[in-house]
């Protein structure tokens, strides 16, 4: 296969020769490597230890090989090694000559399974028309509809909440310390300074972004304001600069209201459903159901063959669709494309899920994936 698009990794590379030949002859004498961007893998079993820095491979009859070779294995983490060919000994054993090693600094968060045909489906996909023509830096006119809309919901139960956008001026000074940082910011509640401290590692410490003058400042702004905390929440999304904020959720809590951590996550949800609503004025609908190749708690793999879906790939970042296993209701979910490759008029898509809507029974769709996950994993074990 083609490797069209693939996630950036943190790689520790290893170019010394010797610590190369320790990896084979040590670590991998017992495990198979399979040949990158082939579908079904290709497997290649070394045969014996090291021979002049080369290496002899068992391989299946009729493998097609190029000039390079790259070979990986995930055993904890993500190991790659680019070889030279050297020559083809016989139609099942070649032999090649390693160049570079590459082992991923961080370990696969969930682990992988991979599924039989027609047992997790997904369909329903919304693709963006035009995701990445989004400028953050100026006002989104067809946005502020959904803005407007979501204040007036919201201000039922949260008095006085705004959605700013990245565009707007004078914005608040608390929204101007997420431009270039990424984070959410909960103070909840300003009387206190132990309250500054961030209550996760996805929040931002506000003390280290303001000097203590204008910290101070802005407390007593706040508090003469009646201000009893503040919650902001960046909504991200794929622009001609990358993955910025193109607005925030700003709420500024008073009287007897505070912000905790249940309200916090009802503002996430509400954040997401905003974003979400944003997608889906952007997208257009294509219902074709596509094979899954593999799941995990973080993320999919598809096969697509659909025309409609490829015609969309070559612009797509982000993709929303249903997940469907095999007798269960669908979740919505919707993710980062991180890998594309192709063979032919197939084409295979790695997807991280970084966000999700409520499925059928307003179960959390995460919930019910791990749970799913479990099941699918026990029948193929």
């Amino acid at each position: 296969m083609a490797i069209i698009l693939e996630k950036d990794r943190d790689w520790e590379r290893i170019t010394e020769q010797d610590k190369i030949l320790y990896l084979l002859n040590d670590k991998l004498s017992q495990s198979g490597l399979f040949k990158k961007g082939s579908e079904p893998p290709i497997e290649f079993i070394p045969v014996g230890p090291e021979e002049d820095g080369s290496f002899q491979f068992a391989i299946p009859e009729n493998s097609e090989l190029n000039e390079k070779v790259t070979l990986y294995s995930t055993l904890k983490r993500q190991l790659e090694l680019d070889f030279d060919f050297v020559k083809l000994q016989n139609p099942t054993s070649v032999l090649l000559r390693p160049l570079e090693a590459r082992i991923s600094k961080n370990g696969r968060s969930f682990p992988r399974y991979v599924l039989k045909n027609g047992v997790v489906l997904a369909t329903n996909f919304q693709v963006g028309k035009n995701e990445k023509n989004i400028d953050h830096t100026r006002s989104q006119v067809g946005f502020q509809i959904i803005y407007k809309d979501y204040e007036k919901k919201l201000a039922h139960e949260y008095p006085g909440i705004r959605i700013v956008e990245f565009s707007a001026k004078d914005r608040p000074r608390l929204t101007e310390l997420l431009n270039k940082k990424d984070g959410l910011i909960l103070v909840p509640d300003l009387s206190r300074d132990e309250a500054f401290v961030p209550p996760g590692e996805e929040f931002l410490d506000v003390r280290e972004s303001l000097d203590e003058d204008e910290l101070s400042r802005l407390k007593r702004e706040l508090l003469e304001q009646k201000i009893n905390s503040v919650a902001v929440l960046p909504m991200r999304m794929e622009t001609v600069m990358g993955i910025k904020p193109i607005a925030f959720l700003y709420y500024e809590a008073r009287g007897e209201k505070r912000i905790d951590s249940a309200v916090f996550d009802q503002l996430e949800e509400a954040s997401e459903d905003i974003l979400q609503r944003i997608r889906d004025a952007s997208t257009v609908t294509v219902s074709a159901k596509q094979r899954v190749l593999n799941v995990s708690e973080g993320g999919i793999a598809l096969e697509i063959t659909d025309p409609e879906l490829i015609k969309h790939l070559p612009t797509l970042s982000w993709i929303t669709f249903d997940l469907v296993f095999k007798l269960q209701a669908p979740m919505r979910f919707h993710g980062k494309i991180c890998h594309i490759s192709q063979q032919k008029d197939l084409y295979q898509v790695g997807v991280d899920l970084e966000g999700s809507a409520l499925s059928v029974g307003k179960t959390n769709p995460r919930t019910r994936l791990k749970s799913l996950i479990k099941f699918v994993s026990d029948q193929t074990e």
